[in-house]
């Protein structure tokens, strides 16, 4: 169990202000002013009781047991509203809460007991909040055990103080000629003590943030600007090289001008620093000019730079492109775009030019229907002049999918990556964990392309965490080509049909230098159907779809299949369900057959006299005949009734996770009663 964040020092300075500042009050005769007002008590009570069991075994190996009983008891008292002499001079909330748990954990023949508490609370207090001047002081401590799918255990207690002060548009400000402005000044900190153990993983933070932030809004007549700043300042007391500190602001203007206010400016600029064993600093600006000539006519002019600067040097890239666009009878559009890029790195430069156009014609066809159809056409010149092939790559940012499911990996924006020099770093909460190949996520490469793919059994990765990813990819130093590239494309959409076909064909000719391995020429076809109708409360589709890839490393076909159907009852209790299969044959860079399956059953509504049920079925199938399998089987069901004063909370969930030889099976059972005492 996490230790408690709390020192002396917390409670003894408060107690001893109080015993230096109340007498002088009193004598002053504030003794006589009227109590306290408290606001509105509340306080509910839970018993909680959770049965966990895990089973694991590897193929021809060893296997292992963990069964897991844990009771909960609660307390939770909460008071809202309170304030001394009149609620326009502040207002205060205050909240707190013990649990205890017991636990009783048998690992095969090994037996164990835990006991302990967790307490938490939270406190906030508003000054003058209804003066264009005012502030909220905040503070919390939060204390918690979770058990996690596959039998996880995750230990927390996060302790935060802040304090914010607002100064919004009033008579304030107007008094010396400043209207339309608000900003806030806020500082706080946080400390976190995190331990999480399982699927023979283990891992603790212990850190603790310092943060100060600025936001200002100043609004004109025809004008916005924003400004943000915020310091970070990360103390790792586990790992001593782990802290660091961060600089980031952001300056943010758009502008209306014009005879009919027709034309838009829009200005962003950043910046970013970054001290500690990982240093970094970036600097970016994007202007951007938009022309609205008339109803069918208009502009779009852009400039964007970037520099980052880290311990391997300097990398600046800046863009200048311009689009023009004209319409006709409101069906037919035509599009003309040019941009040029230049790319300083360490060893040399790249520089880009294109040239492009563009047509779309969209008509509305009789019984609702809609064709429409696009086609672009685009001629670009690279020129690398560079000493070196390889290219360093520093935390390209990226997010894990919000559901771990075949198909939601994370693709890498550059080709030709050297998969031993990938380096992932989850950055949920300001932290940056490094996780680890094999156990927190697999690399996949398919031709010139990488791909990152995050485990369901990683206890760092969670779902829809921010992550950053260094690597380093090879380039032709010293060369110049041409790519032509052009696509067809179209569509027929119904309220119950919709039909896309497109293609992608792009050509890579060498000018000068040599080729290497880097020119590649690539054809993409792809046609996607879909079918739905919907008969009162039901709706049933079906959609199917197939792709082709033939470039100079990656070819492959690709099928893909979606039965999807719900239905809502008369008293909005809704059964969906969809089953997805995709089918890819891969024939360079080698021979393989790759199978993704997955399958999901919902239920989510009121049932009988008030039950509220929430029941789910999910399975993801990975078959590859190049790395090992992935399976993972999940069901849950969730009740809930209300009895008046009481609630009961059930839910029962059992899931399995397979990959390769190795298999772990996850079973449990939860029940909670909550009483609301007052």
């Amino acid at each position: 169990m996490p230790q408690s964040t709390d020192h002396p020092g917390r409670f003894l300075i408060p107690l001893l202000l109080a015993v230096l500042v109340a007498p002088p009050l009193a004598r002053a005769g504030l003794r006589d002013l009227p109590p306290p007002h408290l606001g509105k008590w509340s306080a509910i009570a839970e018993l909680g009781y959770t049965r966990d069991r895990q089973h694991s075994r590897v193929r021809g190996g060893v296997s292992s047991d963990f069964n897991r009983d844990e009771y909960r008891e609660k307390i939770h008292l909460r008071n809202q509203g309170s304030y001394w002499l009149d609620p326009r001079l502040g207002t205060a909330n205050l909240e707190g809460s013990v649990e205890l748990f017991q636990e009783q954990d048998r690992f095969g023949q090994d037996t164990g007991t835990q006991r302990g508490n967790l307490k938490s609370y939270a406190a906030d207090m508003s000054i003058l909040p209804i003066k264009p001047l005012n502030g909220i002081l905040r503070a919390s401590r939060d204390e918690n055990r979770v058990v996690r799918d596959f039998g996880a255990t995750t230990d927390v207690a996060t302790r935060t103080e802040g304090v914010r002060i607002n100064l919004h548009d009033g008579p304030l400000l107007h008094r010396h000629g400043i209207f339309y402005f608000h900003s806030s000044l806020a500082a706080n900190q946080r400390h976190t003590r995190e331990r999480t153990e399982g699927f023979n993983q283990f891992f603790q933070r212990n850190e603790r943030h310092r943060t100060v932030q600025y936001d200002a809004h100043r609004g004109y007549q025809t004008a916005d600007l924003v400004f943000n700043y915020r310091y970070d300042d990360v103390q790792d007391n586990i790992r001593t090289r782990g802290g660091f500190t961060t600089h980031f602001a952001n300056l943010d203007y758009s502008l209306d001008f014009g005879p009919t206010l027709n034309r838009r400016w829009h200005s962003n600029i950043n910046y970013f620093d970054r001290g500690g064993e990982v240093t970094n600093r970036s600097f970016t600006a994007d202007e951007d000019l938009l022309v609205h000539h008339n109803r069918d006519l208009l502009s779009d002019y852009r400039y964007f730079v970037n520099r980052f600067d880290t311990s391997g040097g300097v990398t600046t890239t800046q863009t200048l492109s311009a689009l023009v666009n004209r319409t006709w009878y409101r069906n037919l559009t035509l599009g003309a775009n040019a941009q040029g890029t230049r790319v300083d790195l360490p060893t040399g430069n790249t520089r880009n030019h294109l040239l492009g156009g563009s047509l779309s014609y969209r008509r509305q066809l009789p019984g609702h229907g809609q064709l429409s159809s696009r086609a672009t056409l685009s001629h670009q010149i690279d020129d690398n002049n560079l000493q070196s092939s390889v290219v360093d790559v520093v935390d390209e940012p990226h997010a894990a999918p919000a559901l771990f499911a075949v198909g939601n990996d994370i693709p890498l924006a550059n080709e030709f990556v050297d998969p031993a020099t990938i380096r992932v770093v989850d950055v949920r909460g300001g932290s940056r964990q490094l996780v680890a190949e094999g156990i927190d996520y697999l690399v996949i490469q398919e031709g010139n392309r990488t791909r990152i793919r995050p485990l369901a059994n990683s206890i760092l990765i969670l779902p829809g965490d921010p992550l950053e990813i260094s690597y380093s990819y090879s380039v032709a130093p010293s060369i110049r080509y041409r790519t032509r590239n052009w696509s067809l494309g179209g569509g027929l959409s119904y309220p119950w049909l919709d039909l896309s076909a497109n293609h992608d064909q792009s050509n890579e000719k060498l000018l000068s230098g040599r080729d290497g391995r880097f020119l590649e020429n690539r054809s993409l076809s792809q046609v996607d159907l879909d079918l739905h109708h919907r008969w009162g409360r039901t709706l049933v589709g079906a959609s199917a779809g197939y792709q082709r890839e033939d470039s100079t490393r990656l070819k492959y076909n690709q099928r893909l299949f979606r039965q999807y159907a719900s239905y809502e009852t008369l008293r909005r209790f809704l059964i969906s369900g969809s089953i997805d299969e995709q089918f890819t044959d891969f024939k360079l860079p080698l021979d393989r057959q790759r199978d993704d399956y997955s399958a999901q059953l919902t239920l989510t509504g009121i049932l009988g006299n008030g039950w509220l049920f929430d029941g789910l079925a999910r399975m993801r199938v990975l078959l590859d005949t190049e790395i090992e399998d992935e399976r993972t089987q999940e069901v849950r069901l969730q009740a809930r009734r209300r009895l008046g004063l009481l609630t009961l909370m059930g839910n029962v969930g059992w899931s399995r996770f397979t990959r390769g030889p190795s298999r772990t099976d996850d079973l449990r059972f939860q029940v909670r009663l909550v009483r609301r005492l007052f």
